[in-house]
This record gives C-alpha cells, structure tokens and sequence, in this order.
C-alpha cells in the first residue's frame, strides 16, 4: 500500500491554467487537498466532469477505502503533479 508523500517547494496553479490527464478507471492516482501532502488512491469511476478515488492512505480527515469525487484537473499521476493541481473549492 502506498503511503502520503510531501512535495516540498509547490506553487500550485491557478484553476484556469490546468489541464485534464487522460485517466482510466483502475488506475493508480494522487490527490492533494493542501499543495504540500499528496495522497495515493485508486480511479474507480470517471463521467465528463469528475472523478470517483478511493483512497489508499490514513490522513486527516480521509480513511483508507474512503471514496471522493474530484474534478478531472484534481486528480493527477504524480504527488508533483497533484500538489500543483490541488483540489480547490
């Protein structure tokens, strides 16, 4: 099981800057609610505008086996990658 990475020296970018990674379901992800901690999760769903992980990793406020719905610009393929695309509100 994969564990959080934290990505030192980020700037995250603007939500209008981003692109979309062509995903599939099953495949191995990261996220980042903070820009500094990425979390490892699985693809489990995808449709046109989101994208359903589970996660694979305890950190606050998430468990391990949690499912979430991102955006498809949230959810990335390296802890770099989801840290510069965090998830935003």
């Amino acid at each position: 099981m994969r564990k959080a990475v934290r990505v030192p020296k980020i700037t995250p970018l603007h939500y209008k800057y981003r692109t979309v990674e062509k995903l599939e379901v099953g495949d191995k992800v990261w996220v980042s609610f903070d820009g500094k901690v990425a979390l490892p999760a699985r693809l489990v769903e995808k449709d046109d505008r989101h994208y359903t992980v589970r996660f694979e990793c305890r950190a606050q406020g998430v468990r391990p086996g949690a499912q979430h719905f991102f955006k498809l610009d949230e959810v990335r393929t390296t802890p770099k990658l989801a840290c510069i695309n965090m998830v935003t509100l």
